[in-house]
């Protein structure tokens, strides 16, 4: 409850999380454990935070066995993933979740092991859509939750696979696109047609205009992750006075995180039709320097606040 608590401090609405099959049902198709959700769950009612459930990963007994040492290999079966989707929403709409987002960046080959497929992907969109929409008609689906950063080596564009997804009859067994739009080190609105950001709807192609082409043009485009980290292993460190591209670094000062994220919100704030906007993440998960992924956060691991914190929380309340 104290992370909550100082998520819904920051002025934020939402929050995003794993529902992570592989923890749910790690121990087989007839055993279910709940219990981390429903602790979730019933913290975000109490702070009246909505909560974004991401339906993701797969335990060892629901994987190929072409792939089986990683939660992140594709299911063998999308008719047992749509199931688990259907209990999922069955379980905590009645609690108030309405909100659901199918898989995490399967563009990326990390993530979707051990081949990245837009056809497999629109495959399991289809049925867990239909599997949640019997459920709860009310329920928002989310697909995509496209990597816009990333490519080549195995990975996929977003809008090449967005438009390989639609190309698999992907169309009509969706409510909105998630994207995730990393540009650093540079500005989100610095223009500059290679960036995540740009991706979203001013690049040639972007995954606004292949939306279009397919005649979603009016549906919403979610922007389910964005941040900069601010330690990692690479030397080159990237600040508001030197972007530092010909190093190619790999995170950031803290000073110039902050005026990213200052700036994505401004310049979302100029988009439209959009829905919200998440930062990845809440607070560092380490210190270590092995890996980006320890200092993603608005507050530093031992919970002081980093300059993004004050920044964001300065703009969600002056304009929220």
């Amino acid at each position: 409850m104290d992370r909550l608590n100082g998520i819904k401090n920051l002025g934020t609405g939402w929050v995003r999380f794993d529902v992570d099959w592989s923890d749910v049902q790690g121990d087989g198709p007839n055993n279910y454990d709940w219990s981390n959700y429903d602790r979730l769950i019933a913290g975000l009612n109490a702070t009246g935070i909505k909560g974004l459930g991401i339906i993701d990963y797969t335990p060892r007994w629901a994987r190929s066995k072409a792939c089986l040492d990683s939660e992140y290999c594709a299911p063998a079966d999308s008719a047992q993933f749509a199931n688990f989707a259907q209990a999922v929403v069955k379980r905590y709409a009645p609690q108030g979740m309405h909100t659901w987002e199918i898989w995490n960046e399967p563009n990326l080959e990390y993530f979707w092991q051990p081949q990245v497929s837009p056809a497999a992907y629109a495959e399991l969109v289809k049925k867990a859509y239909v599997a949640i929409k019997t459920q709860d008609p009310s329920a928002i689906v989310i697909a995509g939750s496209l990597n816009s950063r990333e490519r080549g080596d195995g990975n996929i564009s977003s809008t090449d696979f967005m438009a390989q997804f639609y190309a698999a009859g992907a169309k009509n067994y969706f409510d909105a696109v998630s994207i995730h739009p990393y540009c650093f080190p540079t500005m989100p609105s610095s223009g500059l047609s290679w960036t995540g950001w740009a991706a979203i709807q001013s690049a040639v192609p972007s995954v606004r205009s292949v939306m279009a082409d397919n005649g979603d043009g009016a549906k919403q485009i979610w922007l389910t992750e964005f941040g900069a980290p601010t330690g990692g292993p690479g030397n080159a460190e990237a600040s508001n006075t030197d972007t530092d591209f010909d190093s190619n670094p790999d995170h950031v000062t803290e000073a110039l995180q902050a005026q990213m994220l200052g700036d994505a919100i401004t310049d979302y704030k100029k988009m439209s039709p959009v829905g919200p906007l998440f930062f990845y993440s809440y607070q560092d998960d380490g210190v270590t320097s092995d890996t980006v992924e320890n200092f993603f956060g608005l507050l530093r691991y031992d919970g002081s606040a980093k300059p993004a914190y004050n920044a964001v929380k300065s703009l969600i309340t002056s304009n929220p």
